[in-house]
């Protein structure tokens, strides 16, 4: 178990807020042991995003036991996210919706 489990970085509530201003659905599950703070997930079409949030200063490098889960997902085909500021949210929600031609 990582001595970082469940400790919530403090922009987590500000990240989560913006993305569902986005369009996406929200799953807080900062609080499980070794796995990603959110799920983000979309129906249009449907995909989910395994987001890690950080602080956008100070002490916000990842654990090793969040690389290699998140090197893990990666290779079955999982979508994963760093974010640390609403304007990432803002730009990954923008690739998002140009790699899938979504239009608003």
């Amino acid at each position: 178990m990582s001595k970082y489990s469940h400790r919530k970085d403090l922009n987590h509530d500000a990240i989560a807020k913006c993305a569902k201003k986005c369009g996406w659905a929200i799953e807080d599950v900062h609080e499980y042991t070794d796995f990603v703070d959110q799920l983000w997930v979309r129906s249009d079409p449907y995909h989910v995003i395994f987001v890690e949030v950080k602080n956008p200063k100070g002490r916000n490098k990842l654990e090793p036991s969040q690389i290699k889960l998140h090197a893990k997902l990666r290779s079955i085909g999982c979508h994963v996210e760093v974010v640390r500021t609403e304007l990432e949210v803002k730009a990954i929600t923008a690739e998002f919706k140009r790699n899938n031609n979504i239009r608003e």
